[in-house]
């Protein structure tokens, strides 16, 4: 199971968090404030940004993905996968509980919020 690393501009971080947690993109997204020093344009750039930790599936992380690039202005988003190497099996079953199961959706045995049935449409 991925975690995923991504940088967004510090005034989208929640929203972006909600609507992925909301979709059942992802089962949990940790917001830490930073700053960002990076080239950009020939130029030193230092934007206030937040990082956002992603716990989330194999299964969801390319529409987790493809859903937070949707949300941010950046041109060129930083966005990282990790691997697990070891998981607390407590946690790992509380995350798979909360993924989106596309099947289970469809044929009506799992009860989600109206907002990931309308995505689950797309």
């Amino acid at each position: 199971m991925p975690t995923g690393y991504v940088t967004v501009p510090r005034g989208l971080s929640e929203e972006i968090a909600y609507k992925i947690v909301e979709l059942r993109l992802a089962a949990c997204v940790n917001i830490i404030e930073c700053s960002s020093i990076y080239e950009w344009g020939g130029e030193i750039q230092n934007e206030e940004e937040s990082i956002l930790i992603i716990k989330t599936s194999d299964e969801m992380f390319e529409k987790m993905i493809s859903r937070i690039k949707s949300l941010i202005p950046y041109e060129i988003p930083c966005i990282e996968r990790f691997e697990e190497d070891w998981t607390d099996e407590m946690f790992k079953k509380w995350r798979d509980d909360h993924k989106l199961d596309v099947d289970a959706l469809k044929n009506g045995s799992a009860e989600y919020s109206s907002a990931a049935k309308e995505y689950i449409k797309k």
